[in-house]
């Protein structure tokens, strides 16, 4: 299997995946604020799933970008990190439309927690596939992890989205800081 080929994969299926999100907002019933209200909610979560899924392509090029060797074991954890991807329209569009229910925010956040926990898995198989890249890329740490447990064991209404839009938020800043540090190109 070539780089170029796992890149295409993940890249074509990421952008059906955002289509597929963008495509579960509906317009409003009527053309008045009151209406407009009423899609907020889905408009916020598909605005946390897209940069979500932003940063998650954004890390994977970045990753891909020096790798000269990919063994089985890599393709096989992109290929699990695209099936749990995939769930992304489910969960988003699921705590869209319950966001003060636990279930569906605890879904939206074991599904957060579960890509976190696959690109974790596939930047190691990278590195462990070539161990000479120069890449200091991590997308998960320990607070990031036990806030998502923290709400998956009491949900709150709006936590997964809440902690999704903070995570969103950190990983841009945190991009655009090794960038001004040169460490990116």
């Amino acid at each position: 299997m070539t780089k170029s080929r796992l890149e295409l994969i993940t890249d074509a299926i990421l952008a059906i995946i955002m289509t597929i999100m963008a495509l579960e907002i509906h317009t409003p019933a009527a053309p008045t604020l009151k209406a407009f209200g009423t899609i907020l909610v889905p408009l916020f979560a598909f605005f946390v799933s897209f940069f979500g899924l932003t940063n998650l392509w954004l890390a994977h090029h970045h990753l891909f970008k020096q790798v000269k060797r990919i063994s089985y074991r890599t393709v096989f954890l992109n290929m699990a990190l695209l099936f749990w991807v995939t769930l992304v329209p489910v969960s988003t569009s699921w705590v869209a439309d319950y966001p003060q229910k636990a279930l569906p925010e605890q879904f939206f956040i074991i599904i957060q927690l579960g890509w976190f926990v696959f690109i974790d898995l596939l930047i190691r198989s990278v590195h462990y596939d070539n161990p000479n890249l120069d890449t200091n890329l991590h997308i998960t740490n320990w607070w990031t992890n036990g806030l998502f447990i923290l709400f998956l064991i009491f949900p709150i209404p709006y936590s997964g989205l809440v902690l999704g839009s903070l995570v969103m938020i950190r990983v841009p800043i945190l991009w655009i800081r090794r960038e001004r540090h040169g460490e990116l190109d």
